[in-house]
């Protein structure tokens, strides 16, 4: 089991500075870790660093933008918050995902997080 799998836990026993520390050495060690940016995005999110989190996110995004893990994630957060732009701006048009059309299976998956290893 990868390292990430720690940060996950800590996150979800509310020790999220110390999962945002785990999700951080991932990401140095493997770089392409999108599901290591997904957590620490959350952990961000958790403690209210809302534009971290989303800044995360958008990195993520140059790494795999069709990753379904990813996809969730910003879809909970525009269900939550609106309709955001999700993509960075060098993209030539913005992705927003309007409320309406995020359904509940997008936040079901969010339960399955796989972590690098």
């Amino acid at each position: 089991m990868g390292k990430g799998w720690a940060g996950v836990a800590l996150s979800r026993l509310g020790r999220v500075q110390e999962a945002i520390r785990v999700f951080k050495g991932v990401i140095q060690e493997a770089h392409l870790c999108v599901e290591a940016f997904v957590g620490l995005a959350n952990a961000h999110r958790a403690i209210g660093e809302r534009r971290v989190a989303l800044d995360l996110l958008r990195q993520a995004t140059l790494i795999q933008p069709t990753s379904p893990l990813l996809q969730a994630a910003l879809g909970k957060i525009a269900l939550h918050e609106g309709n955001i732009p999700l993509l960075p701006k060098r993209t030539a048009r913005p992705l927003s995902i309007p409320v309406a059309a995020v359904s509940s299976s997008t936040v079901i998956m969010l339960a399955w997080l796989p972590v690098c290893r």
